[in-house]
């Protein structure tokens, strides 16, 4: 019946010279009209018509008074919008309104009912082979511009998180700080799945999606449009671009909201996100994976190497324990107040053997794993982070390898004393505040190239030998191969007292000429870990100088500086001996090549 109203009107303008219509976009849902005034009259072709969120189109109407000119009007903007030609365009909220379109000379109206529906989300359905959900929940993101760009929960629906921006955020800073990190990716693999897909919904606004490899220095990204209803966005990885998705290299999932310098009006607004998931997925299960090899140096299973806590503020909330099944695997476990410590002082500590060198290698690697946790870790000399990344601890083993430059290595060379330190969590990274555990499985330097081993020297001049004539008391014996004297000691129990009888004796007669020095040296080398004591006397064993001296399983120089008021019984008789007394000390030998006394430059 409308379609024969509509042609009728048509025809009785055309009789009189005049018709009125315009031509249509799109051909949304009809409705039917019953009007046989066809005189001074605006008739709309349609009654109803019914859009879906972010849709759009043309109203056709007829007029029948010659050179008469329409307006329209919408009941309700927030739903539908209408422009002076009579575009509806469906940019709001759902629901139903009125457009009103009037004659200006007739004043002859009539009305059409929109209605404006929910895009349907476009959801994979998770248990389809392939399809992977990754949680897009608030508490799996964090904000660059916490004060200017925040990330929440609806509250009418808890599976859409909400990205609110003011206007400062909506041009990204000074330099794209505007940006929204995923930090619940662990150690899934991207490289696994076909592609990445969300869905968007806003207010037209660009948004900027990137997968970024710090490590590369190179992302993987697509522009999508936050659409006024839900927006679904794919992005594909090719072979080649795959290669940045290696769990390894921590790469990071980042939403630019909005794409900044975008023509935003300066009022900020909200973006919204349902849906975050990766497709073609086909995971392997990965086993914890710890090297070895030459150019492999395990740091945590070294001889006294052992996990720590860093500060004892945080005894009562952290601990430290290896796995009951498998003592490669050290776990870490905080409370609530470990991970909300402001001051950083929840780190973990490993402490490399003695004599343990970094500058020969080319990467620090470990294996995490955990709940989604942020971790920070650094290489610390004691005065800076020689090298520090942030990582994630994922559901999954993650390998972590942390490279070495030139200037990291020639710091490591120039330490004295290195620290691996692990910051678990990182401090008010939105954790549920009931604690967690961290799994660390395997610290190792790769790229290794094991040090040549340091080997003794005796200065030709300017010394004076201390060790001729020798004997040895207790259980002690020994053997000499040139300059090298091998001493053989016994075990000392455990629950005994320090052990005094058993050592090597080095007797020295009178010399004047010894008063003009200020230093007692000897080359020393044995099992890395064991003490030994040395003593040097006046022949009536008042002592002069003595010191306990911790080997490193290579030759070492020991140099002790001796006191002025000192220096003058060194002219006389002299006795240097040398104990191996603590109690749990394991029965071995340590080697002596030269004891002297020197002078040093500034005496």
């Amino acid at each position: 019946m409308k379609k024969r109203i509509f042609a009728f009107l048509a025809t009785i303008c055309l009789g009189c010279g005049f018709v009125l219509f315009a031509a249509c976009d799109q051909t949304p849902d009809n409705g039917d009209k019953d009007n046989d005034n066809v005189v001074n009259t605006v008739v709309f072709e349609k009654d109803t018509v019914t859009l879906q969120q972010g849709g759009w189109t043309r109203l056709l109407f007829a007029a029948t008074l010659e050179n008469e000119h329409v307006e329209f009007t919408s009941a309700d903007e927030s739903i539908v919008t209408v422009g002076a030609t009579g575009y509806v365009q469906a940019y709001g909220k759902t629901g139903t309104t009125t457009i009103t379109i009037t004659g200006t000379e007739s004043k002859a109206s009539d009305t059409c009912t929109v209605t404006v529906t929910e895009i349907a989300l476009d959801f994979p359905d998770t248990e389809e082979e392939g399809i992977l959900l990754l949680d897009s929940s608030a508490g799996s993101f964090s904000s660059q511009m916490p004060d200017h760009l925040t990330v929440s929960t609806d509250e009418g629906n808890n599976s859409v998180t909400q990205f609110k921006y003011d206007a400062e955020a909506a041009t990204g800073g000074e330099n794209w700080n505007n940006q929204i990190y995923y930090t619940a990716l662990g150690g899934i693999d991207l490289r696994e799945c076909d592609s990445i897909s969300f869905n968007l919904r806003g207010s037209g606004e660009s948004v900027y999606f990137q997968i970024w490899n710090g490590v590369q220095q190179k992302s993987i990204s697509t522009t999508a449009t936050a659409g006024y209803g839900w927006t679904q966005t794919t992005l594909a990885f090719t072979d080649e671009q795959k290669t940045l998705l290696d769990p390894a290299e921590s790469p990071l999932i980042i939403f630019v909201v909005p794409y900044p310098d975008a023509g935003y009006d300066g009022n900020g607004g909200t973006v919204e996100l349902c849906g975050l998931w990766l497709s073609g997925y086909e995971h392997i299960e990965k086993e914890l994976d710890i090297p070895s090899g030459e150019d492999v140096l395990r740091l945590d299973d070294q001889e006294g190497a052992q996990f720590v806590l860093e500060n004892s503020a945080m005894n009562d909330h952290m601990t430290i324990a290896p796995d009951t099944e498998n003592p490669d695997i050290t776990k870490v476990t905080y409370d609530e107040t470990a991970a909300a410590d402001t001051n950083w002082s929840n780190k973990v500590r490993l402490d490399p053997a003695a004599g343990t060198v970094f500058h020969t290698s080319n990467a620090i690697c470990f294996n995490i794993r955990g709940n989604g946790e942020a971790v920070h870790f650094q290489v610390w000399n004691g005065t800076k982070a020689v090298v520090a990344q942030q990582v994630t601890a994922g559901a999954e083993w993650n390998t972590v390898t942390v490279t070495f430059d030139d200037e990291a290595k020639q710091d490591f060379a120039a330490s004295d004393t290195l620290q691996v330190l692990f910051t678990i969590p990182v401090p008010n990274a939105n954790y549920s505040g009931t604690g967690g555990t961290v799994e660390i499985g395997g610290v190792w330097l790769s790229g290794y190239t094991r040090p040549e081993p340091p080997t003794y020297t005796i200065p030709d001049a300017g010394i004076a030998r201390l060790d001729g004539s020798y004997n040895n008391g207790g259980e002690v014996t020994n053997s000499k191969n040139g300059e090298v004297i091998t001493i053989n000691y016994p075990a000392v129990s455990s629950d005994a007292s320090d052990d005094w009888g058993n050592y090597i004796q080095f007797n020295v007669s009178e010399d004047a000429s010894r008063t003009g020095y200020n230093q007692f040296e000897l080359n020393i080398k044995g099992a890395a870990g064991v003490r030994v004591y040395v003593k040097l006397a006046q022949s009536d064993w008042t002592s002069i100088k003595e010191q306990a001296v911790t080997l490193t399983g290579e030759w070492q120089r020991v140099t002790f500086a001796i006191e002025t008021e000192q220096q003058q019984h060194l002219a006389g008789g002299l006795v240097v001996a040398l104990y191996v007394p603590f109690p749990g000390t394991a029965a071995g030998t340590f080697d002596i090549a030269g004891i002297w006394l020197s002078a040093s430059q500034a005496a």
